[in-house]
């Protein structure tokens, strides 16, 4: 994980959270693995998580999109999605193999909770990785605006990075908004 400080976000206590902007490391699946885990948590304590979290068809979908988007990201094809059982064991252990068994079953009968959560999960790692694709999506155009007035707000105090920024309004709109209706 790259722990310059420029490139860190911090959010419930969690462990620093690199941007998009990451250090390549020589295994492009430990790269996926830990930019999963880290979505995850950045959520805080996995105790602490809703009961049944990791079976959540649109978590689940996002989580897959995620893990395909930055292995690819790395370099590597991932065309029929075959590395996300990898990348999901190196991301929740032994718990692993049932959360993929899960997404792959979800993905396979086109579950529209699933749909949701990679189509939201595009939208956020696109728009990360600097893409337009989107930017006319009013949740997306919402979180750029809201990432502008952040950056905006700066003081000699206060410093948002740009990229920070940016990670906590997209997050938030294409993750954590959908989970506070699903949950509450």
């Amino acid at each position: 994980m790259n722990n310059s400080d420029e490139n860190i976000v911090y959010l419930n206590d969690a462990e620093p959270m690199d941007t998009v902007e990451q250090t390549l490391s020589e295994n492009p699946y430990e790269i996926a693995s830990d930019r999963v885990k880290e979505l995850v948590d950045v959520l805080g304590p996995r105790k602490d998580l809703p009961p049944g979290f990791l079976d959540d068809p649109f978590v689940l979908g996002f989580l897959f999109w995620c893990a395909h988007a930055h292995f690819a990201a790395s370099g590597m094809e991932d065309d029929d999605y075959s590395v996300v059982p990898e990348i999901f064991d190196g991301a929740f252990g032994d718990e692993g193999p049932a959360i993929s068994a899960r997404a792959a079953k979800l993905r396979e009968d086109g579950e529209p909770s699933f749909l949701l959560g990679v189509e939201n999960g595009k939208k956020y790692f696109s728009t990360l990785d600097g893409s337009d694709e989107y930017e006319s999506d009013s949740v997306v155009a919402q979180a750029l605006s809201r990432a502008d007035e952040v950056i905006a707000q700066e003081t000699d105090e206060y410093s948002c990075k740009a990229a920070n920024a940016l990670f906590v309004a997209l997050y938030e709109a294409l993750f954590l908004d959908v989970l506070r209706v699903r949950y509450s």
